[in-house]
């Protein structure tokens, strides 16, 4: 069976004196490896390293997103990602307010977007997902509700670039996350991206109970704590493996963005399978490939016959009833996540695999 996702593994013994360093230097907690890794880490996003925040989740980036947008009100947001994005909003006691998505990206609706905003008025922020990695279309939900806060979570999205830019500038406050099968693993992690060296001063302290690491003495916690905050900070261990694994990212990207250039190829849009669009001025990260099919349950048994891991991956999030329920119809949601089905197109997948793929597909597409 080719897998759906795989953990990106370092060579042999690699990883064992990655981590042995780490316990030999006698300090497993925040320490050198997260300033390391959050300065590498600034290098790849192409955004100064005073405004990125490493953390222990992308759950606890988002958490912090919530806590820095500091207004009591309603959150406009994709109800098609992970649960893992709307959750620290909802677990804060923000209002879920769905926005629709475009039926042929899987991307936030910015229509949708600037109906809700106008209805609403005041607003604490926008969450928007960057569907597998390709870039919603980030300028229009800014013209949608320019005076509002926008939480981009690219969890999938480590790499892309929209219209040129990339993608930690595309949002007030840019998450991603290092959890096991994303393209940079530490094991589990997450960083937050903010605008200004300032607010990410403020994130560092927030991200551990509100002290400042920074300050030498006979013990930080004699300090003042102005603002308190969270249990949120990295650790050196999953630092230091981010750090291993950092140096591979490029290839890792390439090898996703090379199989998903032979699938826009090599699938035929069928009455039974569409591929879904693609815009011009944005290069996706290509975390997953997605497909709208006429029958997932029929494709996947279909696929599974072919020796092929599918999944739709995430479900509508409004489905679940801790979200208040909501009365203005979803169609793009309900034509998106009804249909969808995920092939795999990771680093993983070799030249025989992907045509292996592309004709089973286009098989079932046939029948």
């Amino acid at each position: 069976m080719i897998p759906l996702f795989k953990v990106h593994t370092l060579p042999r013994g690699e990883m064992g004196l990655v981590v042995e360093e780490v316990f030999n230097s006698g300090v497993l907690a925040e320490g050198e490896y997260v300033q390391r890794f959050e300065q590498e880490l600034a290098k790849f996003l192409e955004v100064p390293a005073e405004r990125v925040v490493v953390v222990n989740s992308c759950t606890s980036a988002l958490a912090l997103a919530d806590y820095l947008t500091n207004r009591d009100a309603s959150v406009v947001s994709s109800p098609m990602t992970c649960f893992a994005t709307n959750a620290p909003f909802r677990t804060a006691g923000r209002e879920m307010v769905w926005a629709d998505v475009d039926p042929t990206t899987g991307n936030i609706d910015p229509e949708s977007v600037s109906r809700l905003c106008r209805r609403l008025g005041e607003l604490q922020c926008i969450l928007a997902v960057h569907w597998g990695g390709c870039p919603f279309d980030f300028d229009a939900v800014v013209e949608a509700a320019p005076e509002v806060p926008i939480v981009a979570d690219a969890a999938h999205a480590l790499g892309a670039h929209y219209k040129g830019r990339p993608i930690a500038e595309c949002g007030d406050y840019v998450v991603f996350s290092f959890q096991a099968i994303k393209h940079l693993t530490c094991g589990d992690g997450g960083a937050l991206v903010v605008k200004t060296a300032e607010e990410a001063a403020r994130a560092r302290r927030l991200r551990w109970f509100g002290l400042d690491r920074t300050i030498q003495g006979p013990s930080r916690w004699a300090q003042d704590i102005p603002e308190a905050g969270f249990k949120f900070n990295m650790n050196n261990i999953s630092a230091a493996i981010g750090l291993a694994q950092l140096p591979y990212v490029p290839w890792i990207l390439e090898a996703h963005r090379r199989n998903a250039r032979f699938y826009d190829r090599g699938i035929e849009n069928s009455p039974k399978v569409t591929k879904l669009r693609r815009e011009p001025n944005v290069e996706s990260s290509c975390w997953v490939y997605s497909l709208l099919v006429d029958d997932p349950k029929a494709f996947r048994a279909h696929m599974d016959a072919a020796g092929v891991a599918t999944d739709c991956v995430h479900v509508r999030n409004d489905i679940y009833s801790c979200f208040p329920k909501q009365r203005e119809p979803l169609p793009g949601v309900a034509a998106f996540s009804d249909h969808l089905m995920n092939i795999p197109v990771g680093w993983w997948v070799k030249q025989p695999d992907v045509r292996c793929i592309i004709d089973a597909v286009n098989e079932y597409g046939r029948c």
